[in-house]
Formats: structure tokens, sequence, C-alpha cells
């Protein structure tokens, strides 16, 4: 659970592009992380519980998929206000 902010964390074993997207429950995209390439190692995202446009998200359950390489990783974040 995290309010207002959560940090993630990731590691790469070798170079790569990289793309954090968030979504709600019913499988909607709420706002993309981000999206660059990263080298080699431990890397972190903020997520402040805010949509694309900048408006807080309501209280509940979200999805962060990482994407790298042919990786996909799906961790569940619990927002609480």
């Amino acid at each position: 659970p995290f309010n207002p902010t959560t940090t993630i964390r990731y590691q790469l074993p070798i170079a790569s592009d990289v793309k954090m997207t968030i979504y709600d429950i019913l499988g909607r995209e709420v706002t993309v992380l981000h999206i660059e390439h990263k080298n080699a190692g431990t890397h972190a995202v903020q997520w402040s519980g805010t949509n694309s446009f900048g408006q807080r998200v309501a209280s509940g359950t979200y999805f962060v998929v990482f994407e790298a390489l042919n990786f996909n990783q799906v961790q569940k974040v619990l927002l609480i206000k």
C-alpha cells in the first residue's frame, strides 16, 4: 500500500529499452511512467498516483506492467488515500 507516492525498483542484466505502464483493475491504461533506454543495473521510478493528465486517481488496486527486451512482469500496487 502507498500514499501519496510509491517507488518501483527494477534491475536490468543488460542495457535495453524499458516501458512501464500503470493499469487500473479493469485493464484500462492509467499512465505510462517511462519509455526510455536504460543501462544495465538497478533503477527506480516513482509514481505519484496520477493519470496521464496529472489528475489524482481513486484509491484502489493498480497493476504496473514492466517491459524490457523479451521480458514482461506485472506487479500489483494498492493506493490508499
